[in-house]
């Protein structure tokens, strides 16, 4: 073979290497950039699955909330009728007053004259 054709074997046979070694590059590549493809997918789904979890969580609070508010409200209203009856029970001195009007009207602790105790007393003193 001549040295000219020789030459020409050795630059074609380098750049049929030079060329399945960029083929090879170009594999490697594209492969890494299915792999980035595919986890940018995988990233995108979970985003998308925890923004929806979120929002549902959201809704949940705010139901809540508002049922807490309601059952506040509820226990104002309630508490504000206690305190209106508790206005209108009998204070500790109104109770003393009592006990004291039934100590002495107590028919077990006093004593109480009969008529005939009364008519005799008073025949007593005007000395009939």
């Amino acid at each position: 073979m001549p040295p000219q054709r020789r030459s020409v074997g050795v630059v074609l046979n380098k750049l049929i290497e030079r060329v399945n070694s960029l083929m090879r590059r170009i594999r490697v590549l594209e492969q890494d950039n299915n792999v980035l493809r595919s986890r940018l997918d995988s990233v995108e789904t979970e985003s998308f699955n925890q923004s929806k979890l979120a929002r549902t969580a959201v809704a949940d609070l705010e139901k809540r909330l508002n049922r807490y508010e309601k059952q506040l409200q509820e226990t104002e209203h309630v508490l504000k009728e206690v305190i209106a009856q508790m206005k209108k029970l009998a204070t500790m001195s109104q109770i003393k007053e009592l006990e004291a009007l039934m100590d002495m009207y107590n028919p077990l602790k006093s004593e109480f004259m009969t008529r005939e105790e009364v008519e005799r007393a008073i025949d007593d003193r005007t000395g009939r």
